[in-house]
């Protein structure tokens, strides 16, 4: 998950809102409303309290910083931002979603925002919704590498192969260590015939993360002859076609 919140909601204020920005009394509802996810994330978190009587980090106290800080000020689009992140963490996804849509309605041009609502989305069944926000995301940050690589997930598991190789390539471009992209980038050429660039994506695997080799020969022999290779030479002369 993209966090662009600093630790603890509260340390970072701005200067007292102007009467135009105070909440209304429909914030303040939503607000409150939010509060009763503060005693699901007590349930929820499996670590014990923090010795720390401040730590406004994490779990409850996060929670409620950020609620606190919604209430001072509800025109800020990065408090709302702050407060969907929080919410999200403790599994209140439902909450989170509302946050993230009043801070894009402050701010639609957060990337971050839009990627981690589609996320939240996601979580709760809606991969339609949860798409067109990956789509926003990449839109406004290219660079963004776990948008682009969310985005190809659900458009390979859509059937749309060329788009989500083109994403997780964008990906990778943004993120040359990011393992998992340069693996699902492997198995998408793969599913398209292209061994040698699946070949190329899986060696970047390797480098990264060689205990995933098991993984890699397990997939490629279910698109090829049922051969089990014992390195990434053999494999590579027999998908190629090269001298046994």
């Amino acid at each position: 998950m993209v966090q662009r919140s600093s630790p603890g909601c509260l340390q970072r204020m701005s200067p007292k809102p102007a009467a135009s920005e105070r909440a209304t009394p429909d914030l303040v509802t939503a607000v409150r409303a939010t509060k009763l996810a503060i005693e699901r994330g007590r349930r929820l978190t499996r670590k014990p309290p923090s010795k720390r009587p401040n730590d406004t980090t994490r779990g409850p106290a996060r929670l409620a910083a950020c609620l606190a800080a919604v209430a001072k000020h509800p025109g800020d689009a990065r408090v709302w931002f702050d407060l969907g992140l929080a919410l999200q963490a403790t599994g209140a996804m439902s909450n989170a979603i509302e946050a993230y849509d009043r801070a894009i309605a402050i701010d639609p041009s957060a990337a971050s925002t839009h990627y981690n609502r589609g996320l939240a989305r996601l979580s709760v069944g809606g991969p339609a919704l949860a798409i067109g926000d990956f789509r926003r995301a990449v839109a406004l940050a290219p660079a963004l590498a776990e948008a682009q690589f969310s985005l190809g997930n659900l458009l390979a598991d859509q059937g749309e192969r060329m788009a989500a190789i083109e994403a997780y390539r964008a990906a990778v471009d943004a993120r040359p260590d990011f393992t998992a992209a340069w693996h699902n980038l492997g198995d998408s050429l793969q599913a398209q015939g292209d061994l040698a660039g699946a070949l190329e994506a899986y060696r970047r695997v390797m480098h990264q993360s060689p205990e995933a080799f098991a993984r890699i020969v397990n997939t490629l022999a279910a698109h090829a002859r049922g051969v089990l290779w014992l390195d990434f030479a053999a494999l590579r002369r027999d998908l190629l076609g090269g001298p046994g």
